[in-house]
């Protein structure tokens, strides 16, 4: 009995270290196993603009301010929310507020990019190869084919949104940048 118990718990504790090492390897999301990234830590905005304040913390007229004025602006009524949203598009980029708060963002075109505060800088036309590298976790875990998704959270947890790569899978280029 005493060998049962003693190889009980050494098998607990072999079985334990992996499940901690896992654990502290890097953020991750629990559920989904994504990577996750602080939303201060990266801005959507225009190419060479450089790193400053995360866009989707932006109200709307502080984000008309950074990005200029529209190519086009409408009113869409969200079925979900019951309210209406304001649809800014530019040449490359489309934009949602919902009562001045960013509901989504899609980026399309090169002359905007996904920058990290460490620098790493990643826009449509670049080689998915770039997200694989920096979101490892979200690249081996793809859920959709051609998509890539990262969790974002702020300073006090998740947040019910995602950073989605999309990519061509003939090409491995990216050809979308959004935030939804």
């Amino acid at each position: 009995m005493k060998h049962f118990i003693t190889l009980t718990a050494i098998i607990i504790a072999t079985l334990s270290i992996p499940v901690a090492a896992i654990s502290q390897n890097g953020p991750k999301h629990p559920k989904e196993k994504l990577d996750v990234l602080l939303i201060g830590q990266f801005d959507l905005a225009k190419k060479g603009a450089g790193f400053s304040k995360n866009t989707l913390l932006l109200g709307e007229q502080a984000f008309l301010k950074k990005f200029g004025k529209p190519l086009k602006a409408t009113l869409e009524h969200s079925e979900e929310e019951e309210a209406d949203m304001k649809h800014y598009s530019y040449r490359g980029a489309n934009i949602w507020y919902l009562k001045n708060n960013l509901e989504a963002i899609n980026i399309t075109s090169a002359d905007y990019c996904f920058q990290m505060s460490n620098g790493s800088v990643i826009s449509v036309g670049d080689p998915i190869s770039l997200v694989a590298h920096l979101f490892p976790s979200s690249w081996a875990n793809k859920a959709f084919p051609e998509q890539v998704f990262v969790s974002l959270r702020n300073q006090v947890g998740p947040v019910d949104a995602h950073l989605i790569f999309e990519y061509d899978s003939n090409t491995n280029l990216i050809k979308g940048i959004s935030v939804q």
